[in-house]
């Protein structure tokens, strides 16, 4: 099980690489959009004419392709205070609770929006303001991101529960000795 799951962890972060890069391509689109936007607005009193409908699909992009490498880089909120103070193997069943249930929760996203993406590549769902561009690839690329951090979340309970377990027989040996 280690080496999938160190396999995994490689597809895994090379993959998150190239979701960053696809957000910071986003997040210099939607800059330089905006920027365009409030120079054609104030200065020639036009506004470009869906802005506003693609920095909304910008938008939906940055927070799945950001939840996929947050998921990776241990980057979510945390509220620690109570689980501190428990023994190490308390802490660590705690943190395997919380693993799976996050995992199960991202499953379950994961499903929906393929439900979303598949439902949109079917009627070729396009947006509805002055510039009418595809929405599908957006939606398509919110499922890859909750797939991505769906993922990376199996993965580190698989890993916490291998922590548990090698502790528990660690401590059943220095038990018998």
């Amino acid at each position: 099980m280690g080496f999938i799951v160190n396999a995994l962890g490689k597809v895994l972060s090379a993959a998150n690489k190239m979701a960053v890069a696809a957000a910071a391509l986003v997040t210099l689109a939607m800059a330089v959009i905006g920027t365009v936007d409030v120079l054609t607005t104030n200065v020639f009193q036009r506004a470009v004419p869906g802005a506003v409908e693609l920095s909304e699909a910008g938008l939906v992009l940055l927070v799945f392709l950001g939840i996929a490498v947050a998921s990776r880089n241990r980057d979510h909120i945390t509220v620690d205070i109570v689980i501190n103070r428990l023994p190490l193997r308390a802490r660590q069943i705690c943190k395997a609770f919380g693993l799976f249930m996050t995992s199960l929760f991202f499953v379950l996203w994961t499903q929906q929006l393929w439900y979303l993406a598949a439902k949109s590549l079917s009627i070729s769902e396009r947006s509805a303001g002055l510039f009418p561009f595809p929405l599908y690839p957006v939606k398509i690329a919110a499922f890859i991101g909750m797939i991505l951090a769906s993922i990376e979340m199996i993965r580190r309970f698989l890993l916490c529960c291998k922590d548990i377990f090698q502790l528990q027989s660690k401590n059943a040996k220095e038990g018998l000795e």
